[in-house]
């Protein structure tokens, strides 16, 4: 009962912090960008919101969700990483690059959480991997036909997209193994990586297609605040 109260309050503020940083983007003239964003600090703060969130239902976990609890926690703490890389507070060569690698870690420290919960439960996992391992294969083979053997210009970029689409895709497929297999609150889980991936094919579209909306950099931060809550608050119900 106390997770869910400490999860109430942080929603809270989140809503209060995304209304503030919508509010501010839309009073910001353009002067010639290509679409409104949430300032850096409100970004911080949310991403922050939601570690503190992982970290409390982590330390109040119950013996059936403590492993998948555990690794949410590490997932999102590469997230915030991955987030202060992405909006520019940590400065890389190619922010876009690292934010994919710190991301693709956080997935696959949430795919873990999924496996761990389905071995804990009792779930023979041999033919889900079966499963995964295809169709990873399977993108990195068609991404390098469809696109980087066709690119004849630097493609650092293409290639980490490639291979985070793949790390992304497989967090979806053990989500959805977890839900199938065990159920019950699992299919928030699968919920959030559907979510995840749509805020990840805006940013797709934008970073790396160069064909950016107005509002889609509050469009991402919606869904990706959603679909990281969805998976860090899924094993409180």
């Amino acid at each position: 009962m106390e997770s869910l109260n400490y999860i109430k309050i942080i929603i809270f503020i989140q809503v209060i912090l995304f209304s503030v940083g919508a509010i501010i983007a839309y009073n910001i003239p353009l002067n010639g960008k290509l679409e409104r964003m949430l300032p850096k600090s409100i970004k911080a703060m949310i991403s922050f919101s939601m570690l503190s969130c992982a970290l409390v239902l982590f330390f109040n976990a119950s013996e059936d969700t403590y492993l998948y609890s555990l690794f949410v926690f590490i997932g999102m703490l590469f997230s915030s990483i991955g987030d202060l890389i992405m909006c520019g507070i940590i400065s890389m060569k190619n922010n876009l690059i690292g934010g994919m690698i710190f991301f693709s870690m956080a997935h696959i420290n949430y795919a873990t959480a999924y496996i761990g919960t389905m071995l804990k439960n009792g779930v023979d996992i041999r033919k889900f991997f079966i499963i995964a391992i295809g169709f990873f294969a399977s993108i990195i083979f068609l991404g390098y036909k469809l696109v980087i053997k066709e690119y004849k210009k630097e493609r650092n970029t293409e290639f980490f997209s490639i291979i985070y689409g793949a790390i992304i895709i497989n967090m979806f497929l053990f989500s959805l193994f977890l839900a199938i297999s065990v159920g019950k609150a699992w299919w928030i889980t699968f919920i959030a990586a559907i979510i995840f991936m749509t805020s990840d094919s805006i940013i797709a579209i934008t970073d790396i297609a160069k064909k950016p909306f107005e509002s889609s950099g509050l469009w991402i931060w919606i869904t990706y605040i959603s679909a990281q809550m969805g998976i860090i608050c899924s094993a409180a119900f």
